[in-house]
This record gives C-alpha cells, sequence and structure tokens, in this order.
C-alpha cells in the first residue's frame, strides 16, 4: 500500500501516520496479513518552511523534503525497495502455506 501526502506548515508527521493508518484499517482488517507492505511518501510544500523534524524517523513515512534536487530518481529508489519487501513477503506467505496440512 502507498500513501502520498503533502505536507503544509499546520501538518505533523504524527498526524499524517494517523490519517495513513485510519485509512489502511478502512481497507484492511486489522488481522489481516494485506498488505505485505506499506509506505507513505511525505512530500514537504512550498520552500522548506514547515514544521517537519526531517530528522525524526517515523515508521511507514518516507519524507522527501521540497528542496531535493532529483526526485525522481529518489522516488524510484523508494518505490524499488517497496517492491523488494512485497516480493519478500510472498516468499514468507508461501512458505507458511507449504506448512499447513
Amino acid at each position: 500500500m502507498i500513501g502520498v501526502a503533502a505536507c503544509s506548515q499546520t501538518d505533523s508527521l504524527s498526524t499524517i501516520l494517523s490519517q495513513f493508518s485510519d485509512a489502511l484499517s478502512e481497507v484492511f482488517p486489522p488481522d489481516s496479513i494485506f498488505p505485505f507492505a506499506k509506505n507513505c511518501f511525505v512530500f514537504e510544500d512550498g520552500d522548506g518552511a514547515t514544521n517537519l523534524n526531517l530528522g525524526e524517523n517515523v515508521p511507514g513515512l518516507v519524507v522527501i523534503p521540497s528542496l531535493m534536487g532529483n526526485k525522481k530518481l529518489y522516488i524510484g529508489t523508494l518505490l524499488a525497495d517497496l517492491c523488494s519487501r512485497i516480493l519478500s513477503e510472498f516468499g514468507v506467505l508461501v512458505g507458511a502455506q507449504a506448512l499447513v496440512p
């Protein structure tokens, strides 16, 4: 599952994560094995004058600063990482199914 958010001066990472988690819970039941992987890409709005703490590590959120140069390359790398995690989870799922009689 991929989320995309824009962060303005009034937003915080915890609020964005909460909204992303709420959206996930509407789509997938809490006890579901899905989604295999999830990330929310948070784009900083404007000139970098937001209140984001870019040093803060929030699992599931990836902050993309507004002043970053080559965003296409960076986003491609992040998507490749997400796809890799999804494919590795397929292996775990298949292995778990093989153990069920």
